[in-house]
């Protein structure tokens, strides 16, 4: 992985020809400041150094100064070539939002500042540079912040229209005369779609048909995003400026235009044993394809244009979910379960409660916990130390090493599978008795799974093994690149049957769910025949054991190969199943761990438009890098697995990931949209803050969860504009730092002076910032606001909520506030009289499914935060969970 410093503490910086900078007109020759002479730390909104598209004819811009003198009033200025693109121009701020602004400590004040830049640029420009300077009113000279913090001009790019006709040629120049494109309808609005086509040689015996189709050189490039293909079994992000594109085939290009529009190209694979990839040759975009057919075939494509990324990736997903969608035909007797799995049943006036999945479990994982020398002593061991810590978990994965393989003592490539059940070593009495031993021991524990590889195991099938001499088996050659040459593999015509018996011995086993992995296997076999005769048989007979036997209850893991995304995971026709969404959890490789949320996190800008769960892989809670991961996995909107080495376990963080329901179960707690990169063209290397945007519930009415990830080894200051939070475009929302509990001033997209706030994160750390819909009622006493945070002392609280309503009662003098929770915890509801009274305790009445709850449960923070501490309660008012596991919580406030 590709690393470089972090931080600059000076910078020489050489005078553009022709440009009338102010800052090399008045500094020339440029000076240097060191960091430690700082007198202020400056934020900047749009952010400087980076290009900020603009969509109106004006952006307000705002800058926060916190400074180490409780003296100082400062004067800022604007300086811009708005108008002309030589020549500069200043422009002053005057204060801004004073709820903005707050003294942190003794030694520190805040100060905001606002302006605006009214129109576009002059003439035929699309782009203005902008800087910012300051200075104390008491000081004659100015300070710029590149001066400061080493930052670079920002630029804004100022949106064009979609055009209503737009050719393809117009935003590819070179392109192939092979390639054969037209329009075709779009699913999302406001964007523009081409379907594209091309030749693909045949396979000639043993070798597949490669061909090459140059799509083009971007035209008016700015940024660009790409998911390329790490190696086999993974994806991962790259990002850059200009023509120097990624280094790796890559399954998806974003390209952000100067003109403030977004091209999205995706390769579409699983058509017809074809792999299309997307390659950088020399600036130009190439469709690089492999057929493993023997007769000649057709490439395919997608390319979207649009003013919204997230506009153009939806099309572009959508086109190809109708390219190569091939729906598994279930046979009869699997319709009624898969109809019961998927919730299809049409119920007439059944009240829709929540009942947690089976991923919402909190799982454990053997791997880095226990150890790749398995034994059933190890994993009892383990689950011993979770017990005693009064660490429940609910889901267990018996990770690799429980097999039964041949060649003892030899690399995981030179081992074969040989027979179903555990090997004798490590579990003598087989693996019925273990999974016995477990859930008598250990009764939370509802659901046991296995790993094992797609195609046995690392190796293959042992050619010496009973499971050779009871399934017909074939030689496979893979890549020079894989270790292990050649393995032999159950044939294709009798992979159904392998997988149904193998479930079928599981589920007498007393397993309940399967880890599969090792899929990318079937993308490193070499010889075409085997490819086209191995590949889509595999993915539909594991597809169709684990419907048949575990009802949905599988993981699928090294699978971000173009032909399993398309073939296995795009189709919504089966229940969404977790999916590995990058490269492991090393807990030993220190700089692995920012790389591996920034990965996954844009790696799920993808599959968020999967039939998918993005599971971001298990990680360790006694690590120095546990909340930085932990966090991550909250907003994941996927499934969270520990595996934790016996006695080593970190309780409050665990508490923070999970909670208790009413029946006793430790769940965690999932936002229903899946969390994913906010900033897709902002790359790992630059100094900016990783945002992870997730979503629970309807839109506008929900709660907007933001993981705030600093992968930076030192501070990093951001405003954040309302319009980041996914979801909030309507009404008033205000935000909650996990960490620190500080709320917000109640925001809205209407004013754009007080749609922004700030957050500070130190170097390698992280906060969860929840962003919740204000309630404004009219009272006898005044207006009232409120907000409800569902679970404080969780990262993802908020995604507890069921329902919340807020009205008033008893003749406008007092305010219900009511919730359905789907676990125990600290219920918090923000609570603001616009007068100047506050809310006191004695003046409310809590209500736990209908019964007064002690008042030593109930408490007020200085901030307004009504809170209730609801899993106390419980126990002392001795509740029992009723036919659901909700939790109906009541407040009535006086507010006369």
């Amino acid at each position: 992985m590709k690393q470089k410093r972090h931080s600059i503490t000076h910078r020489l910086y050489v005078t553009p020809s022709g440009c009338k900078h102010p800052y090399y007109t008045a500094n020339s020759p440029a000076h240097l400041i060191s960091e430690a002479n700082m007198l202020a730390r400056v934020s900047v909104y749009p952010p400087l150094e980076t290009e900020t598209i603009v969509t109106s004819d004006y952006v307000t811009l705002h800058v926060l100064i916190e400074s180490s003198s409780v003296t100082d009033e400062w004067e800022v200025q604007l300086w811009h070539n708005h108008q002309d693109e030589n020549e500069w121009q200043a422009c002053d701020f005057s204060r801004g939002n004073s709820q903005l602004a707050r003294t942190t400590s003794k030694s520190c004040t805040q100060s905001w500042f606002v302006t605006k830049l009214a129109g576009r640029p002059k003439g035929q420009r699309t782009e203005t540079s902008f800087t910012i300077r300051f200075r104390s009113r008491n000081s004659k000279s100015w300070k710029w912040v590149r001066d400061i913090h080493g930052f670079e001009d920002g630029k804004l790019i100022y949106q064009a229209d979609l055009p209503e006709q737009c050719r393809l040629s117009d935003l590819f120049s070179g392109m192939s005369e092979g390639l054969v494109h037209k329009n075709v309808p779009s699913e999302t609005p406001q964007t523009i779609v081409w379907s594209i086509e091309a030749s693909a040689s045949p396979a000639q015996g043993n070798s597949s048909g490669w061909s090459n189709h140059t799509l083009g050189t971007p035209t008016r490039l700015n940024r660009w995003f790409a998911l390329v293909r790490l190696w086999s079994p993974w994806l991962a992000p790259r990002q850059g400026r200009g023509p120097n594109f990624a280094e790796k085939d890559a399954l998806l290009y974003a390209f952000q235009r100067r003109d403030g529009l977004h091209v999205v190209v995706l390769a579409l694979s699983s058509i017809d044993d074809i792999v299309t990839v997307l390659q950088d040759d020399k600036g130009k975009i190439n469709l690089f394809v492999r057929n493993d057919r023997k007769e000649q075939g057709t490439a395919k494509a997608v390319v979207t244009l649009s003013s919204s990324f997230d506009n153009a990736l939806a099309a572009a997903m959508y086109h190809a979910r109708h390219t190569v969608s091939q729906p598994i035909q279930l046979p009869e007797e699997h319709k009624a379960l898969l109809r019961e799995i998927t919730g299809n049943q049409k119920s007439k006036g059944v009240k829709v409660n929540w009942v947690e999945n089976w991923y919402d479990g909190f799982t454990y994982c053997t791997w880095n916990g226990v150890g790749q020398d398995l034994t059933e002593d190890k994993i009892l061991n383990a689950l011993d130390s979770l017990k005693a810590n009064n660490i429940n978990i609910t889901n267990l994965i018996i990770d690799d090493n429980w097999q039964s393989l041949d060649n003892p003592g030899k690399n995981q490539f030179e081992r074969g599978w040989t027979d179903f059940d555990a090997n004798q070593n490590g579990f003598p009495k087989g693996l019925k008795s273990t999974t016995t031993a477990i859930r008598e021991k250990f009764p939370s524990i509802n659901h046991i799974a296995v790993w094992h590889a797609l195609l046995g195991y690392w190796g293959g099938i042992s050619p010496t093994g009973k499971l050779a001499q009871k399934y017909k088996t074939r030689l496979v050659h893979k890549r020079d690149n894989v270790r292990g040459g050649s393995i032999h593999v159950i044939d294709a015509q009798d992979a159904k049957r392998m997988y149904n018996d193998f479930y079928e011995f599981l589920s007498s086993a007393g397993i309940d769910s399967v880890k599969t992995d090792v899929q990318f296997m079937l993308d490193e076999i070499d010889d075409a025949p085997a490819r086209r005769d191995l590949t889509m048989t595999y993915l539909d007979a594991w597809n169709m054991a684990q419907l048949r036997h575990f009802a949905g209850h599988a993981i699928s893991c090294m699978s971000q190969a173009p032909q399993i995304i398309f073939h296995s995971q795009l189709p919504n026709t089966t229940p969404a199943i977790p999916v590995r969404n990058s490269d492991d959890f090393f807990p030993e490789v220190e700089l692995s761990h920012p790389w591996h949320i920034f990965c996954n996190a844009h790696n799920a800008v993808l599959g968020k438009h999967l039939n998918i769960l993005p599971d971001w892989d298990m990680f360790q809670t006694d690590h120095p890098w546990a909340g930085f991961h932990a966090a991550a996995r909250c907003v994941s909107g996927g499934p969270i697995y520990i595996t934790d080495e016996p006695g080593k376990h970190d309780i409050d963080l665990i508490q923070q990931m999970t909670a208790r329901t009413s029946n006793g179960q430790t769940v965690i707690l999932r936002p229903s949209v899946v969390g994913r990169s906010l900033e897709v063209y902002v790359g790992y290397e630059e100094d900016r803050l990783c945002l992870v945007g997730a979503y629970n519930g309807t839109s506008n009415t929900g709660s907007s969860l933001m993981g705030v990830f600093n992968c930076r080894p030192s501070a990093v200051t951001e405003i954040l504009h309302l319009r980041q939070y996914l979801g909030t475009e309507e009404g008033k929302w205000l935000v909650r730092s996990h960490r620190t509990g500080r709320l917000s001033h109640a925001m809205s997209l209407a004013s754009s002076e007080e749609a922004v706030d700030y957050i500070t994160v130190d170097g390698h750390s992280w906060d969860v910032l929840t962003a919740r819909p204000v309630t404004k009622l009219q009272t006898a006493a005044g207006y009232l606001l409120t907000a409800d945070f569902g679970l404080v002392g969780k990262m993802s609280g908020a995604a507890a909520i069921v329902t919340s309503s807020a009205e008033m009662k008893l003749g406008n003098v007092r305010v219900q506030l009511k919730t359905s929770l789907k676990a125990l915890g600290t219920w918090g509801v923000w609570v603001k009289l616009d007068s100047s009274a506050k809310i006191d305790p004695k003046d409310m009445l809590v209500f736990l499914e209908g019964q007064v709850v002690p008042f030593h449960c109930v408490g007020v923070e200085e901030n307004g935060l009504l809170t209730v501490d609801v899993d106390r309660a419980w126990k002392e008012m001795g509740l029992v969970a009723k036919y659901n596991n909700e939790v109906t919580i009541e407040a009535l406030v006086k507010v006369s």
